[in-house]
């Protein structure tokens, strides 16, 4: 893909102050692309009426972007802003952004709406912070996945589009939900069956949701698959990355991004099952 798909592109740079261009007039808050008299690509969010000596500015370090709080000299206008830092992020910045868009579209009050914001921060934070390091632990090596063997088949069997099905992604350990589609959640779930043959729920919130129905999604995960095909979590990220080739999507948390050196260990899907959950259910 090629850089000109990014909204501040063709932004000019200003001489002071920032460039601002309004993403969209249907959200709820007043979020623009711009650029600053350095040429850094950057997100702002418009904070009218916030008391300034009340906002808490909060301070979170991601590599290669920076947040600020800033009053502009020119319009005395108050923004929270979210600088690029270096070029070579410039994927994981955009999709950041669409993340912070997308999320706060639904929250009308402003005050939470920036503290969503710092919250989506925190999680892209603790989740490429665990990435660079190449420190996945087994079951977020599983749940990753597993999350994305679902992605793909939801593009690939046409159920939603690939915008759809990537916006309908919840992203990172601690959503309520992985998948949520209108008013049905779905909670995916893997079983490698060299190490067990059950399914663990860790919490019992897993399995309960207001909306109207909640479905559970298991994958059977084998190593080695006799007459089957196995792949790399490497190679399932590349092979999705291609399917989305094109698309301006909210990926979660940066989750098909620089996603470290795991070649191994390689599965193979050896069946699927999936369930409604109710008081009482079987799978089917």
């Amino acid at each position: 893909m090629t850089n000109n798909r990014f909204p501040w592109n063709d932004i000019a740079v200003p001489q002071t102050g920032l460039k601002l261009i309004q993403v969209n007039d249907t959200h709820h808050h007043d979020f623009s692309w711009g650029k600053d008299s350095n040429g850094k690509a950057l997100l702002a969010l418009a904070l009218p009426g916030l008391d300034e000596k009340g906002l808490r500015q909060r301070k979170i370090e991601l590599s290669g972007i920076k947040t600020d709080i800033r009053r502009l000299p020119d319009s005395g206008h108050m923004y929270f802003q979210l600088t690029l830092l270096t070029s070579e992020s410039a994927d994981i910045f955009h999709a950041l952004c669409n993340d912070i868009i997308e999320k706060t579209r639904t929250v009308p009050d402003l005050s939470a709406a920036l503290n969503l914001v710092y919250q989506r921060l925190e999680r892209w934070r603790a989740f490429l912070s665990k990435v660079s390091r190449g420190v996945l632990t087994r079951q977020e090596f599983q749940s990753l996945f597993t999350e994305l063997s679902f992605l793909e088949e939801c593009i690939d069997k046409g159920h939603v589009s690939a915008q759809t099905a990537a916006e309908r992604w919840q992203g990172p350990p601690g959503a309520p939900h992985d998948f949520i589609f209108g008013s049905k959640a779905v909670e995916i779930k893997s079983v490698d069956v060299s190490f067990a043959d059950g399914v663990c729920i860790s919490t019992e919130g897993q399995l309960t949701t207001h909306l109207n129905a909640l479905y559970l999604y298991v994958i059977f995960l084998m190593q080695d698959i006799q007459g089957g095909s196995v792949i790399s979590l490497n190679s399932l990220v590349d092979r999705i990355r291609s399917r989305l080739a094109g698309e301006v999507l909210a990926i979660p948390d940066g989750r098909l991004f620089d996603i470290p050196d795991y070649g191994l260990p390689c599965f193979g899907v050896s069946q699927v099952k999936t369930c409604e959950v109710a008081e009482s259910f079987l799978f089917h």
